[in-house]
């Protein structure tokens, strides 16, 4: 657990983990209210069917982005490591270029999901 503090993919998988869950706390009392209260509807009451529906949309949102930029920072870790791979069956790999420009750390990862996350803020 404390491998994935130091890298980018760990910060991605709580972001993800955080967005669903705010979905799921969104979406939980038009659950309750359909399963134990007949007369209880929250979307009836003011403000609520707005404030219910900018978060679920907004969580559902910012989780499809988060699980894209995780594919795409996977997709360069497995890129740039197949750069500096040894030769397979006598052909040599393609020539490494510098990797300081691409990687992406906990640093960049941070900057990509408050980016994500602030045009659903509003700011």
């Amino acid at each position: 657990m404390a491998g994935l503090r130091r890298r980018g993919m760990g910060h991605l998988l709580v972001a993800i983990c955080v967005s669903n869950a705010v979905f799921l706390v969104g979406v939980l009392p038009t659950w309750l209210g359909a399963r134990y209260g007949r007369h209880y509807n929250l979307y009836t009451k003011d403000g609520w069917c707005e404030l219910l529906s900018l978060t679920t949309m907004s969580a559902n949102f910012l989780s499809t982005w988060f699980t894209v930029a995780l594919g795409v920072e996977r997709y360069l870790a497995v890129r740039l490591s197949r750069q500096h791979s040894l030769p397979v069956d006598g052909l040599d790999p393609p020539p490494p270029r510098p990797s300081t420009t691409t990687s992406c750390g906990p640093a960049r990862t941070r900057v990509a999901i408050v980016g994500l996350t602030m045009p659903e803020a509003g700011m």
